[in-house]
């Protein structure tokens, strides 16, 4: 509702002061929606198909992108950019409407929390998902094992140093990420791309960013995640330094370029991988949310050092190579939580066996 509405209102107003808060508004609906999603798909998937999942996920973001530019630039010019919003209200008034019909209850939710109902509403949960009927609640969980409070569930024991790890590699993750997205174009353009060339080069990335999305699921099953993500980040770094350093044809620019793109949207779907591996489903949604909220940070870092990077003229391949140690970083926090949570679940494992 805050995203229609936020919308609507946009779409007659005349104030570029009201506009800004409106932004500000979608971007709080759209955070909201980010981290519950992510914490659905993790609900149904099984841990076998869990990764790609979130993954299938992820892709549909880029593919939403690319038809939402593709829909504005049809509706701007010929009608004008209230249009736009007008789009967006119906676009998102109809999946509202969808998810009041189709959207289940989340189980963990139910099981929890235990509200009023909660068998009743579990059970018809389970037929839909062709599953048997439960004939008594479980045994709702202790607050111990129901995370204690979210918060404190991710600072306790060696939970702290591996939540930290995440917020900084979530910050650091999108001071390089948002870096691109905000410069990378100017880049391309000063390069000497035409903008046929440009607008053919974003068609392609938007390809190798939902390759990206699916390779990271396929690959960080079986436990792998923060393994590949790491393997992620650091290719992303090396492709950093040669796309600073590199002029060629256009063509090879825009394939490096897609290679930035493939290895930057990859590394943030591992991020959300390595956090729902990493917490329990009670502590999952805070945990999500505390890790996007830090990226946010780092969006607003990344381009602010860009600008003051490429206004002091230091060159492309200085300012990139910048950008290049940043994305290292994420790098090795995603070993040092693999590590810690692997040493984490080893008892658990032992136990299990």
């Amino acid at each position: 509702m805050i995203i229609i509405i936020s919308h609507g209102l946009s779409a007659i107003n005349d104030s570029i002061y009201n506009l800004m808060v409106l932004r500000f508004g979608m971007g709080i609906g759209l955070g909201v929606i980010l981290v519950s999603l992510n914490v659905m798909v993790s609900e149904f998937s099984n841990d076998k198909n869990r990764s790609f999942a979130i993954a299938m996920l992820h892709s549909g973001f880029s593919v939403g992108m690319m038809l939402g530019g593709g829909l504005a630039a049809l509706v701007l010019e010929p009608l004008g950019w209230r249009y736009v919003f007008w789009l967006g209200v119906l676009i998102n008034t109809s999946l509202l409407f969808l998810l009041i019909f189709f959207l289940m209850e989340s189980p963990t939710f139910l099981i929890t929390r235990q509200p009023r109902n909660a068998l009743a509403r579990l059970n018809t949960m389970l037929k839909q998902l062709g599953h048997q009927a439960l004939e008594a609640m479980p045994l709702k969980p202790s607050a111990a094992a129901n995370g204690g409070g979210g918060f404190k569930a991710m600072l306790e024991g060696r939970m702290a140093s591996a939540s930290i790890m995440l917020w900084a590699a979530s910050l650091t993750y999108a001071v390089v990420g948002y870096f691109l997205l905000n410069w990378k174009p100017s880049v391309l353009v000063d390069a000497g791309l035409t903008p046929t060339q440009a607008s053919l080069g974003g068609v392609f990335e938007g390809f190798l960013g939902i390759a990206g999305h699916l390779i990271v699921g396929l690959l960080a099953r079986k436990g792998a995640e923060a393994r590949v993500t790491a393997a992620f980040f650091a290719m992303l770094g090396v492709f950093l330094v040669i796309f600073g350093n590199i002029t060629a044809e256009w063509w090879v620019m825009i394939g490096i370029s897609g290679m930035l793109k493939f290895f930057t949207v990859g590394a943030y779907t591992g991020i959300f991988l390595v956090v729902i591996a990493m917490y329990e489903p009670a502590v999952r949604s805070m945990g999500l949310g505390f890790m996007v909220g830090f990226g946010r940070v780092g969006a607003i870092i990344g381009p602010l050092i860009g600008g003051l990077l490429i206004g002091a003229d230091i060159g492309r391949p200085a300012t990139f190579a910048v950008f290049a140690v940043v994305a290292v970083v994420p790098a090795v926090l995603m070993v040092l939580v693999g590590r810690q949570n692997a040493a984490r679940q080893a008892p658990l494992k032992e136990a299990a066996a």
